[in-house]
């Protein structure tokens, strides 16, 4: 960009500042002080002319810097370009009265160049222009004119008919003009309509002489008349304000390079928390609007952190979001599923079609409830589109939460900003992300090691930046797909914690790793991509360590699942696909609409995008009417006896949990219970009472053992209280799932992490990577030390490691290079991916 260029767009990025609410009180008291009648100040008139003069310095600049970008769009645009040239000369002339004449030899002694100063009270008016119009929309509204006539013609009428009784009675000894004297003047007819109409305006008018009782009864009928006319006017201009705010609220924002978040969900605080952290970690400032069509924004963006967010009110339709928002040049654009809406899905697709009809650059994020509409929500936002399945994620992670229910702390200090380090990606030629514009060709006989040797060389950090250095561990990279020759992040091809010694030996779009905040990760990419891949030692002893096998999957051969969603297709094809031996799943469902809604969906199952991982690429085929049997890809026979049988029973009552309901069973005959819940507030009623009946009815028992209860909630804390009884009665730890605190973190991570949902399955679904746990058993010299890369070579077999657990219960995640080493006999434990 040339450099005159880059002045205009300096200017008019500072003529924007200039119009925020604080510098426009600023300058509007600045202005009103100029215009006071004090006596001649040089001082004071220098601080004038420096303050004013950089501000119409800036309005000048960015209005020549305007006329140079703009189209030619005709007469109008002659018309306002004119407008503003003649109010900056006007205001260049007021400016001038501010020179120290005096002081330049006494060109011009005289005060009367004060009198140019009030040609800034045309700039004073712009400023608050946009309230001023909306006053006047407001006040000559039809309805709003139509009160507004009435309560003035009531106030002349109750005067004049007060004049006219007055006038035409004798009254002596009373001063109607207020002169303080009895006059002739007092008898003229003026004098008396104007002494009626202050009765009306003022109680305190009332006459104090009470010697003539006509004039008595009618000021006093006036001033009683005067209290409902003013209780009238105070509930209309109470309309007014109330009117006033709600279009000042939904005013244009005039941002740029913004997040707009639409619809308000019970998860969008930590969703807002999460991208908070996440940019103060960066050291970067970003704004955020959230738009609904509620009128008045959630508690928890009224006060703490959240309150600097901004709050725009549109109809179920999103009439208005484009324009309330500025969408126009808003940098991402976030769109929530809102299960209350109908059809939610279809919702969420017209409004990213709104979104992408005003903004084709901006990346669109759009939360896709079920799995079958994802390609849909695809082709509806195009290119620099994110599709955020959450409840196939939350299939995902539930399922996960039956296999491998001890790694679910490790998972979620990876999903969650606020616990630790995550997992990130580095893109180099990503459509819409910054990078090189191309792949990096990994340097002949390259592998994951001599990255992970390089990451171990130094603490990272990104020049120009004030985020804290730290520790970075590369787990994998991302190539492009079959077939695929650029596109954005869907497009690839996950590679993770492959086997000691794997070359990399295709084109690398992107780098996966384990860090702290995404600078370390940007830096690092830039490092490898310049060729600055270390090669690891070769020979080197490796460490006297023994660790255990990680946590062996679950695999339930009886499943009581209760209520259904779309999550529960996944959860079903899932444990299907991952059953060594017959898997029997019992699905009870309330309503006849709910079981034909489930049969539905388990026919279409892997039709649509659920199909990116391996272990949702089979699919269902109805044996019965009620009976659905899993079938691996193309066609394969599914597991003996592994079917899926739909009952309609009411999952909340004690006669179908105790088995009475036929095709059910006693709830302590199944080894895991799932109460997913919905999206759906209701269904955390239901969930709630359905728990505590099961822990009633296994209290009863008096079994030492009974099936894993996994229940999803939407309200965290009520999740809490019922785990908490659970235990208390049953002696068994539940899992809570925290339904709309997952669904805020998969929307934050899929904004953070270009190719999350990738990562995410492999490492969480049956057949991929995994999250593992490797218990330290001995095998090492006592009081002997290792360091992190030491450790890391110790288990490379097993997998990458990530992060070191003490027997204190502490977790380091992705450490720095100068951070430990630690003793071994005070490890408890080895995270790895493998």
């Amino acid at each position: 960009m040339s450099k005159p260029r880059r002045l205009g767009a300096t200017a008019i990025a500072l003529e924007q500042r200039l119009q925020g609410f604080g510098a426009r009180v600023l300058l509007s008291v600045l202005i009103l002080l100029s215009l006071l009648p004090h006596p001649g100040d040089q001082v004071t008139d220098l601080v004038f002319l420096v303050v004013f003069g950089i501000e119409l310095t800036i309005r000048a600049v960015a209005f020549m810097a305007r006329g140079h970008a703009e189209e030619d769009d005709g007469y109008r645009r002659t018309r306002r370009r004119v407008t503003h040239a003649i109010l900056l000369l006007i205001d260049l002339v007021a400016l001038l009265s501010f020179v120290p004449w005096s002081g330049l030899g006494g060109i011009f002694e005289g005060r009367w160049l004060r009198l140019l100063r009030l040609s800034r009270m045309m700039l004073l008016v712009g400023y608050w222009a946009p309230l001023l119009r909306d006053t006047w929309t407001v006040l000559t509204r039809h309805d709003r004119m139509r009160q507004v006539t009435l309560l003035g013609l009531v106030v002349g009428l109750l005067a004049f008919a007060g004049a006219t009784v007055v006038s035409q009675v004798p009254v002596d000894g009373i001063d109607f003009d207020g002169n303080g004297a009895v006059d002739p003047g007092d008898a003229s007819f003026w004098p008396r309509l104007w002494w009626a109409f202050r009765q009306v305006q003022d109680p305190g008018n009332m006459i104090e002489n009470p010697g003539e009782l006509t004039v008595v009864l009618v000021s006093l009928v006036l001033t009683v008349a005067g209290l409902f006319v003013v209780s009238f006017l105070i509930g209309l201009a109470t309309d007014i304000v109330r009117e006033l705010v709600l279009i000042s609220r939904n005013r244009p924002l005039g941002w740029k390079g913004h997040t707009v978040i639409v619809h308000a969900t019970p998860g969008l605080p930590r969703l807002l928390g999460e991208l908070t952290t996440y940019y103060e970690r960066l050291f970067r400032r970003q704004r955020f609007v959230v738009a609904d069509h509620a009128e008045e924004p959630p508690a928890a963006l009224r006060s703490g952190e959240l309150a600097g967010v901004r709050w725009r009110t549109t109809d179920q339709r999103g009439t208005g979001l484009v324009a309330h928002t500025d969408v126009a040049t808003a940098r991402r654009v976030v769109v929530l599923s809102k299960p209350e809406l109908p059809f939610p899905d279809a919702h969420a697709a017209a409004t990213v079609l709104d979104v992408r009809e005003a903004n084709v650059a901006a990346w669109v994020v759009a939360e896709i409830l079920d799995p079958n509409n994802i390609a849909a929500a695809r082709v509806a936002g195009g290119a620099r589109t994110v599709v955020v399945p959450s409840e196939k994620l939350f299939g995902v992670w539930a399922l996960a939460a039956i296999r491998r229910p001890t790694l679910m702390s490790i998972a979620w200090e990876l999903l969650a900003t606020r616990g630790g380090a995550e997992v990130y990606t580095c893109f180099f030629d990503a459509d819409g992300l910054p990078g090189p514009g191309a792949p990096w060709v990994p340097p002949a006989g390259t592998r994951l090691e001599d990255l992970n040797a390089l990451a171990l060389s130094q603490r990272w950090s990104a020049p120009g930046k004030r985020a804290r250095p730290g520790g970075v561990v590369p787990v994998g990279v991302f190539y492009a797909g079959p077939g695929a020759t650029g596109g954005g992040p869907e497009t690839c091809e996950a590679l993770l914690a492959p086997a000691p010694g794997t070359i990399l030996d295709r084109p690398v779009r992107a780098l996966v790793a384990v860090a702290d905040h995404f600078a370390l990760v940007e830096r690092f990419g830039q490092r490898v991509y310049e060729g600055g891949v270390a090669r690891e030692g070769e020979g080197e002893p490796a460490l006297a360590l023994e660790v255990g096998v990680g946590e062996a999957p679950i695999r339930p051969k009886k499943v009581l699942l209760c209520g259904f969603r779309p999550a529960t297709v996944v959860v079903c094809a899932g444990l299907l696909a991952d059953a060594v031996d017959a898997l029997e799943i019992v699905l009870v469902m309330r309503h006849e609409d709910s079981v034909r809604v489930a049969a539905q969906t388990f026919r279409e199952h892997g039709l649509g995008a659920t199909t990116q991982h391996a272990c949702f690429a089979g699919s269902f085929t109805a044996e019965e009417a009620d009976v659905f049997r899993w079938a691996g890809p193309g066609g394969a026979a599914g597991r003996r006896g592994g079917r899926v049988r739909l009952v309609r029973a009411d999952w909340t009552s004690e006669r179908t949990l105790s088995g009475l309901e036929a095709g059910v069973e006693h709830v302590a005959a199944y080894d895991t219970v799932l109460l997913l819940g919905s999206h759906e507030a209701e269904y955390d009623g239901r969930t709630a009472m359905a728990v505590l009946k099961i822990a009633d009815l296994l209290g009863a028992a008096g079994r030492s053992g009974g099936p894993r209860v996994v229940a999803g909630v939407a309200d965290a804390e009520l999740g809490r209280r019922l785990a908490d009884r659970f235990h208390k009665r049953t002696g068994l730890v539940p899992v809570v799932l925290e339904a709309e605190e997952l669904r805020a973190l998969f929307v934050f991570q899929s904004i953070a992490v270009p190719g999350w949902e990738t990562i995410y399955l492999d490492l969480l679904a049956p057949g991929g990577r995994s999250l593992l746990r490797l218990p330290v058993t001995g095998g090492y010299e006592a009081g002997k030390s290792a360091s992190f890369k030491e450790l890391a070579r110790a288990v490379r077999d097993r997998g990458v490691l990530i992060a070191v657990e003490s027997r204190s219960g502490a977790r380091l995640i992705a450490p720095a290079p100068d951070e430990g080493p630690w003793a071994l006999e005070d490890l408890a434990a080895l995270i790895v991916i493998g």
